[in-house]
């Protein structure tokens, strides 16, 4: 009887360390799984923010061409406004030139010259005492 006590206490002992040594490996099995899990999951976190700084360029762009197609049919609106009165005639008439005399600026020299010769002997005499020091 004593060997049959010792063997139900060995099984009794032995299963449940049997299941914590069972269970401690799925852990260890399922915690792998889950970091792989995270880092397929900030992978794919990543790609979804470039499609999404992707998706803002690709409708700035789609609003450039907008813009510009706006801006091109405008020129062409005005190019042919412009032609339809050229063909009108009113457009280059030729205007009249009547040629006036140039202005004199022999006193705005001299004025000039009186202005910027003071400035000047007091900058030299500045110079000259910034060497002295």
């Amino acid at each position: 009887m004593s060997a049959e006590l010792i063997l139900l206490s060995a099984v009794l002992v032995g299963v449940p360390i049997s299941i914590k040594y069972v269970l401690a490996f799925e852990m260890r099995n399922l915690v792998s799984l889950m970091k792989a899990r995270e880092r397929e999951v900030a992978g794919l976190t990543a790609k979804l923010n470039a499609l999404d700084r992707e998706y803002e360029v690709v409708i700035g762009a789609a609003e450039q061409v907008r813009d510009r197609q706006k801006w091109a049919a405008t020129r062409r609106d005005r190019m042919a406004d412009e032609l339809e009165q050229a063909r009108r005639g009113s457009v280059f008439a030729k205007p009249e030139f009547t040629p006036t005399s140039a202005p004199s600026l022999a006193g705005v020299a001299d004025y000039a010259v009186d202005d910027i010769a003071p400035q000047a002997a007091i900058h030299d005499r500045q110079v000259a005492a910034a060497a002295e020091a």
